[in-house]
């Protein structure tokens, strides 16, 4: 995946800028097709993805996609916290407004892992 290869590279070395189109669109995906943006966020979890990509999805098109678009994905979140630690690893990266109508419940799958 271009977004991982990206992640891993050297900023300004060749790798990067080979995959620098990947970084760009996974960036804007959250606010133009966030049905494709979790789309996306599975396929990197299942990629068994490094700390460094695991950090930048969280801060990036995760963090995004509930931002703009966080009731719509909640029970996809609490769902996912509950089956994937690689996913529970990005949401500690993930930053929401406390009057984000979703932070509270968000909060407790990040905090916990382990929703019932």
């Amino acid at each position: 995946m271009a977004w991982s290869i990206a992640q891993d590279s050297e900023d300004n070395s060749p790798t990067y800028a080979e995959n620098e189109w990947a970084v760009d669109f996974f960036y804007e995906l959250p606010f133009v097709n966030p049905e494709a943006a979790w789309e996306a966020i599975q396929l990197v979890i299942e990629a068994r993805p490094n700390d460094e990509v695991i950090l930048m999805t969280g801060v990036g098109p995760l963090e995004s996609l509930l931002g703009q678009d966080g009731e719509s994905f909640i029970e996809r979140v609490e769902d996912q916290a509950r089956h994937s630690p690689v996913f529970r690893q990005m949401m500690r990266h993930v930053w929401l407004p406390e009057d984000s109508p979703i932070c509270e419940r968000f909060q407790q799958a990040a905090d916990a892992g382990l929703i019932n």
